[in-house]
């Protein structure tokens, strides 16, 4: 028996003195002490290769008392192959027995796991990307159209044309359009939620006409004349409140302080990156037709203009931000939402104007958009405009996150973002607004 034969047994093999050892030609890397096998992956191996390769006292007895020496590890590390660690039987005279963990690898013969090729997982990551991209193919299109106009915009929406056309073409386009329909979203996002009320035989009688030049952003000359009439808990003041993102925080301020007076019932709509210039992402003149219809508003209060500063597409033509084309049909939009909200029932409207800003680029864009918002509502008697520029600057005319609340303390009026309001700031405009409406309708 060699040093081999000695030290080592290996299952599936035999020798010719009855142990098991190794394949014919095995070299060191096959035998590496401390308690290693390498079994490589041999159909002409036994079926009982797997066996764990044990060192008996039996075998220590035939070689004698000496132990041969170890082998050294092959240059380079160990080869590729199932290492097993196995336990090793006490002697005489030794210790316990000390037992080893198994690590394994290879195909499915040993019980591994098979790998697959890296270009086979590519291949199915791109097919079921593409069949996604086809699937959804609508809602990217739209998610495309709705970007900022430019050469990005440009690009997506010529990417999503052929997908577009392929889905529609093979009717991949209708799971989604299923999926929609059963959550309820088979009507347009302008006709959905709307607020409706019971309706009371009272109604609001319109006001004088406003002497030329528009109300100011406080009471006063020229402020129209109060209602002929004053809210109760059973003849509720109406009140509906929209906007972009920047009337969300200051529309809950104002919802809140008007159901305290137990005397207006109010309701929040807003749409997060909307607003007048883009009513192909969000048509705002749609939506303010069907809720000036389904919740018939006394008093309605908007606030426009956080996504507002952007170029927009006419008529087949890019209009570029502040040039006399955008700021012309800047106004008819303006206009047109304004008169939605008055009807013919000669609604007041409070319009609100956006503050100043902590980027002085985005300062400059506001003051371009609260012009506009003036001017349309100077034209109209019903319209109260309400400047809140100045009223979130410091007393030099320059942006601060921090001002005076309701309490008389200094508290945060913007969020992070140095654009919307805080809760504290919100409601230093919604006090502001609400005291306004109060007035015209003699409600303490």
């Amino acid at each position: 028996m060699n040093d081999r034969d000695d030290t080592y047994r290996r299952s599936g093999v035999n020798g010719p003195d009855g142990l098991d050892r190794g394949p014919a030609g095995a070299d060191d890397a096959d035998w590496f002490d401390g308690g290693w096998e390498a079994i490589r992956r041999d159909d002409s191996a036994a079926p009982d290769r797997n066996a764990a390769e044990e060192l008996t006292a039996a075998d220590r007895a035939g070689a004698g008392s000496q132990r041969p020496p170890r082998p050294e590890p092959p240059a380079g590390g160990l080869p590729g192959g199932r290492w097993t660690r196995v336990e090793e039987p006490p002697a005489a005279g030794r210790g316990p027995v000390r037992t080893y963990g198994t690590r394994k690898s290879g195909g499915a013969e040993d019980g591994g796991r098979r790998l697959r090729p890296a270009g086979y997982v590519l291949l199915t990551l791109l097919i079921g990307f593409g069949l996604a991209s086809l699937l959804l193919a609508p809602k990217l299109a739209s998610l495309a159209k709705d970007q900022p106009f430019g050469v990005e915009r440009d690009v997506l929406v010529a990417l999503t044309k052929p997908l577009t056309a392929v889905s529609s073409l093979l009717r991949l386009d209708k799971p989604q359009a299923a999926v929609e329909s059963a959550l309820g979203r088979s009507t347009s996002q302008e006709q959905s939620g709307l607020a409706t009320r019971p309706h009371s035989s009272a109604t609001p009688v319109s006001s004088s006409p406003r002497p030329s030049g528009g109300p100011s952003g406080s009471p006063g000359p020229s402020t129209p004349p109060p209602a002929s009439w004053t809210p109760t808990k059973k003849n509720q003041l109406a009140m509906w409140i929209g906007g972009d993102s920047m009337a969300m925080i200051f529309g809950q301020s104002l919802v809140a302080m008007s159901q305290q007076t137990g005397v207006i019932d109010a309701v929040l709509d807003y749409k997060v990156s909307s607003g007048l210039s883009r009513p192909d992402f969000f048509n705002w003149p749609l939506r303010l037709q069907a809720q000036m219809k389904s919740f018939d508003p006394h008093v309605a209060v908007a606030m426009f203009g956080a996504n507002d500063g952007q170029s927009v597409e006419y008529q087949g033509k890019v209009l570029q931000f502040n040039t006399p084309a955008w700021l012309a049909l800047y106004h008819k939009r303006v206009g047109a939402a304004m008169d939605i909200l008055i009807g013919s029932q000669h609604r007041q409207v409070w319009w609100i104007g956006m503050p100043i800003m902590r980027s002085s680029a985005f300062s400059t864009v506001v003051r371009i958009l609260n012009s506009v918002y003036k001017a349309e509502a100077a034209k109209r008697p019903d319209v109260h405009w309400v400047d809140t520029y100045e009223m979130f600057a410091d007393k030099s005319g320059r942006y601060q996150d921090y001002l005076p609340g309701l309490s008389g303390e200094t508290e945060l009026m913007r969020q992070s973002d140095g654009i919307h309001f805080s809760r504290a700031g919100a409601d230093v405009a919604a006090k502001f607004v609400l005291g306004q409406i109060k007035a015209f309708w003699h409600i303490r």
